[in-house]
């Protein structure tokens, strides 16, 4: 990457279930220059993660992430620096590698509360929130997840309106994610080539 060029980083926040890492997967695989970074990357080994008084291990409590190494990533890759991203495997329940990462001209940066530390807000020059409803959230997640009905009512709706609904006050553009999510990638990328004329430039056919 050209030094001189100062990346563009576009963050995907929004609801669990949204369409938020499809969405960005999709874009990273048509934009050769991009890079994808996920916050589940960053999330604290299993083991040191809490408990709800009720028994289940939480998995969506801010608490469980490492934001701070989120944000010096992120700020190393704006400045043209390399940096070394961590790979963390559902599987396992830890971190199971650190993986050397170049800058590129467009970053793509998505996750669940995202934006619970400001300071990663305030980094992203372009914030895209995928807006479902609560119905839509509490079904996607159970037919995805085969997350039990109580976790989905006790922790991760509530967890949401208390962190994640402010996120949608700090982002550009309200996307909604009940429709097709082939349609909603389209809707984001033809956002980000308004937003950032010439700098959206499609490998392939979009349309």
């Amino acid at each position: 990457m050209n030094n001189n060029v100062r990346p563009i980083i576009i963050a995907v926040v929004g609801p669990s279930c949204s369409g938020k890492s499809t969405v960005s997967s999709w874009l990273s695989s048509i934009l050769p220059d991009s890079l994808h970074v996920e916050l589940d990357d960053f999330f604290k080994d299993l083991n040191k993660r809490m408990f709800f008084s009720h028994g289940f291990k939480d998995m969506d409590r801010p608490s469980n992430l490492h934001f701070d190494e989120l944000y010096t990533i992120l700020r190393r890759l704006k400045e043209g620096k390399s940096a070394l991203m961590p790979h963390y495997s559902k599987k396992v329940g830890r971190r199971v590698a650190m993986i050397k990462v170049e800058p590129r001209p467009i970053i793509i940066v998505e996750g669940y509360l995202l934006f619970y530390k400001k300071y990663l807000a305030d980094l992203c020059d372009y914030k895209i929130f995928m807006n479902i409803s609560e119905k839509v959230q509490y079904d996607r997640r159970e037919t995805t997840y085969h997350s039990p009905p109580e976790y989905v009512k006790e922790i991760v709706i509530p967890t949401f309106r208390k962190y994640g609904v402010p996120e949608r006050k700090m982002c550009d553009i309200v996307v909604d994610a009940s429709k097709p999510l082939h349609s909603v990638e389209y809707e984001v990328l033809k956002l980000l080539q308004k937003r950032f004329p010439g700098k959206i430039n499609p490998v392939k056919r979009t349309v």
